[in-house]
């Protein structure tokens, strides 16, 4: 960045292109050191402005793992496998990820995708080909295998009973 501005004004700047970058959607400290770097600031100038947006509240990486988590299980319908892959891709520690996922439990979990393949199925996955149409969803969307599977049984023992 110029010369001729001072590092707090050089901070400022930073902190305001921060806001904006942040007014899109949440993002993680990472996203945001990146972004910074990107348009030419230096690291000094990008630490200070972070920790400003971090006081300021506009910045929080716990909070955007749980936000993004609920969004993506409600939305989406994505399972916890997607989600910690996606949250790790957008630079979120490991222990915030772990932390936002240990929100659900394994009903819950077999609960949603139970529900996608309802309004994803057309009746029961009993032929071979519906069956792994209906893993390959679960899969795509980050259930585990033994979720899918345990899915799939739910929902054609519910169709046939219905």
């Amino acid at each position: 960045m110029s010369g001729e501005k001072s590092f707090e004004e050089l901070v400022e700047l930073a902190v305001g292109r921060g806001l904006r970058f942040l007014g899109f959607r949440g993002r993680t400290e990472l996203e945001t050191r990146n972004r910074l770097i990107q348009r030419g600031f230096a690291e000094d100038v990008v630490d200070s402005a972070v920790a400003r947006l971090m006081e300021m509240g506009y910045l929080n990486d716990a909070e955007f793992c749980v936000n993004f988590t609920d969004d993506r299980r409600r939305l989406d319908s994505w399972g916890n496998g997607r989600i910690r892959r996606r949250l790790r891709d957008l630079g979120a520690p490991a222990h915030l990820v772990d932390a936002a996922l240990e929100s659900d439990h394994a009903a819950g979990e077999l609960q949603r995708a139970i529900e996608l393949l309802d309004r994803r199925l057309d009746g029961p996955a009993d032929a071979a080909k519906e069956r792994q149409k209906a893993m390959g969803l679960l899969i795509r969307r980050g259930y585990s295998s033994e979720v899918a599977s345990n899915a799939i049984r739910a929902h054609s023992r519910a169709a046939h009973s219905n």
